[in-house]
């Protein structure tokens, strides 16, 4: 079960003209066992936050950092983020897993390199998204 809450955009000094970012927070459903009882695992919502700052655009491309964190104290393969997009979005490339784009938000994976994250890990990615004139992430 996933729960997507619209990203927060502000402003940096730091920050380039025509650079934004922007972060967010989607959360992944996990199951931990009961500790000590051999009770069979329980559910735990499980928040993994992200941030997303533009690095660079041209044409029909625009590229990406983006900083993901894994919310839980365990390991796992994957982080799956929810990002808002602009225009239309052909294809999403660079360190990712697998990506899917519909109802205007991409959904990206990634998996650390075939790594996965220990609890608690932040990682930074690169992300290249593709399409129309206007394609962005938001």
């Amino acid at each position: 079960m996933k729960r997507y809450e619209k990203p927060l955009i502000f402003e940096s000094s730091d920050l380039a003209e025509g650079v934004f970012a922007d972060s967010g927070l989607i959360s992944d459903v996990i199951e931990e066992p009961v500790p000590g009882t051999g009770e069979p695992p329980v559910q735990q919502d499980v928040p993994n936050s992200y941030s997303v700052m533009q690095t660079n655009r041209w044409d029909i491309y625009a590229q990406y950092n983006v900083t993901v964190t894994n919310g839980s104290a365990s390991h796992v393969d994957t982080v799956t983020v929810l990002i808002g997009t602009t225009g239309t979005v052909t294809e999403v490339t660079g360190n990712i897993a697998s990506y899917e784009v519909g109802n205007g938000c991409v959904s990206i994976t990634f998996n650390n390199y075939g790594n996965g994250f220990d609890g608690g890990a932040t990682n930074t990615f690169y992300v290249q998204v593709a399409g129309s004139a206007d394609v962005g992430l938001v």
